[in-house]
C-alpha cells in the first residue's frame, strides 16, 4: 500500500487496529489511537467500519489518561472528516465517547475538562453541518427524508436524518438534566448524571452559534417553545443555586432578541 487511497480498497486494515483497543492493553491501544489519529485526517476508512472505529475509541476510553485525551483529541477531527456520514447509532457513539467521560466516579480535572470541549464542539457541529447542508450540495445526505418529528401538538413533518439527530439532540439537552424527567427510549445523549449548570452552558453555546437553524426549522422552534422556554423559567423560579440562575438567564437573554421573539410566539 503506497498512498491512503489504496488503503480504501483494503476494508481489512482497520481491524487489528479495533482489536489493540478491545484489548485493553495500553501498548498497543496507544499505538492504535496513533494510528487512528492519523487516519482520521483522510476520508480512508470504509464507512461500514466507522461503527467498529467508535467503539474502539469507547473502549480506549477504559484506560489511562493519555489515552483517553488522546481519544478526545481525535473525535473533532474525525468528525469533520467522515461526518457525513456520521448519523443515528454512529452519532450516539460519538457523543458517547465524550459523555461517559465526564460521569467517572474518580474524574481527572484534565480529562473533564477536555471532554466538556469536545462534547460542546461535537454538538455545535451537529447542528451547524444543517445550514452547510443547504449551502453546499457535498454535504447533503443522499437520503429522503423518512423521519416525523413534531412541529405543533398535533402536527408533524417528515425530515431527514441529520434534521432527526439536530431534534433528538435538542430534546435531550432541554430534557435530560430535569429532575424525574422521563428519558426517551431513543435519546442520543446521555447526561443524566451531569449538573444543570454544564447542560445550560452548551444550550447556551447551541442558542448562539446555530441561531439561524433555530429561525429556519419548525422542529426545532417548537422544541424551543415546549422545551427550552419552560426549563429556563423553572431554573430562574426555583433554583436555590446562584450560578444556575445565571447561567438561565444568559439563556433567556439570547431568546427576547427581535429574531428569537418572532418564532416563540410569546
Amino acid at each position: 500500500v503506497h498512498s491512503y487511497e489504496e488503503l480504501s480498497r483494503h476494508p481489512d486494515f482497520i481491524v487489528p487496529l479495533v482489536m489493540s483497543c478491545a484489548s485493553k492493553n495500553a501498548k498497543l491501544t496507544t499505538i492504535s489511537m496513533q494510528c487512528f489519529q492519523k487516519l482520521a485526517t483522510v476520508p480512508c476508512i470504509p464507512v461500514d467500519k466507522l461503527s467498529d472505529v467508535l467503539d474502539a475509541f469507547i473502549e480506549a476510553n477504559q484506560l489511562a489518561m493519555d489515552i483517553k485525551l488522546k481519544v478526545l483529541q481525535v473525535l473533532p477531527i474525525f468528525f469533520q472528516v467522515y461526518g457525513k456520514y456520521i448519523y443515528g447509532e454512529l452519532c450516539v457513539k460519538l457523543l458517547k465517547c465524550c459523555s461517559d467521560l465526564l460521569q467517572l466516579p474518580n474524574k481527572s480535572s484534565m480529562v473533564v475538562g477536555t471532554a466538556s470541549a469536545t462534547l460542546q464542539q461535537l454538538i455545535d457541529e451537529i447542528f451547524e453541518r444543517l445550514s452547510l447542508e443547504k449551502k453546499n450540495p457535498d454535504n447533503k445526505i443522499n437520503e429522503d427524508n423518512n423521519y416525523e418529528v413534531l412541529v405543533g401538538n398535533n402536527e408533524h413533518i417528515k425530515v431527514n436524518i441529520y434534521r432527526l439527530d439536530a431534534n433528538r439532540l435538542f430534546s435531550d439537552l432541554c430534557s435530560s438534566f430535569v429532575p424525574n424527567e422521563q428519558a426517551p427510549k431513543d435519546i442520543l445523549l446521555d447526561v443524566k448524571n451531569l449538573p444543570i449548570n454544564y447542560g445550560l452552558e452548551i444550550l447556551e453555546s447551541v442558542l448562539t452559534n446555530s441561531k439561524c437553524v433555530f429561525l429556519e426549522y419548525r422542529d426545532l422552534q417548537f422544541l424551543l417553545r415546549i422545551k427550552a422556554v419552560p426549563l429556563l423559567l423553572r431554573c430562574i423560579s426555583s433554583s436555590k443555586n446562584f450560578s444556575t440562575v445565571v447561567r438561565s438567564y444568559r439563556c433567556i437573554r439570547l431568546l427576547i432578541k427581535e429574531e428569537y421573539l418572532q418564532i416563540l410566539e410569546l
